[in-house]
């Protein structure tokens, strides 16, 4: 049986998103998630993820995205590591460097919503695989009209909380649809932090 704490959790997450952002007289930012294509001028972000919880619903969630080191945006200058919060009051980024408090609106669509279950069950699943201190709990589904997704959740066997994930996505029937896999790992805190401080720029 899968559960999740009330509180809070924080995850890191490869594979999933991707990110252009750079600073100069036009500071930008934008990215790309669940898609498994890196656009032009983009380059693959690494997640670390904090959702606040209520009742298995999210409450607020911070995603910190980071590029590869070294790597260059669209024109030439340096990615810059981004946060993105996502709460009541709306959806903002910041650049994640010393003295870029403030932040800005952000457009587009994100991965949660406030009022999202955070864990939503669904699809086919296979016999449960013990390994030792846990679980391996598959199941399979459909990820877009044309793509399917087979996901390996680890669960721990003394808590039933999950641990580790990893999600395996088909190619579609688009040449904009490859295969991608995204992995993470989980932590379950026992008391959530404090939300992110709303400091809008201007």
């Amino acid at each position: 049986m899968l559960r999740w704490r009330n509180n809070a959790q924080i995850a890191s997450q490869t594979g999933f998103a991707s990110m252009n952002a750079e600073l100069g007289l036009a500071p930008s930012f934008a990215w790309s998630w669940g898609t498994g294509v890196v656009p032009s001028g983009y380059v693959p972000a690494s997640e670390a993820w904090t959702l606040g919880l209520k009742k298995g619903r999210v409450v607020w969630a911070n995603d910190d995205l980071t590029p590869p080191p070294g790597s260059n945006a669209a024109h030439g200058m340096p990615e810059q590591p981004i946060e993105i919060v996502i709460a009541k009051a709306g959806r903002f980024w910041r650049f994640d460097v010393h003295g870029m408090a403030c932040l800005r609106k952000l457009a587009g669509t994100v991965p949660w919503k406030p009022g999202d279950a955070w864990v939503q069950p669904s699809g086919d699943y296979s016999p449960l695989a013990s390994q030792g201190a846990t679980d391996q709990l598959v199941s399979s589904g459909s990820w877009t009209t044309s793509q399917t997704e087979a996901i390996t959740d680890t669960v721990s066997t003394a808590t039933d909380l999950l641990s580790a994930f990893s999600d395996a996505v088909s190619p579609g029937s688009a040449a904009t649809q490859p295969a991608f896999t995204f992995t993470g790992t989980v932590t379950n805190l026992t008391r959530a932090p404090k939300p992110p401080t709303l400091t809008r720029c201007g």
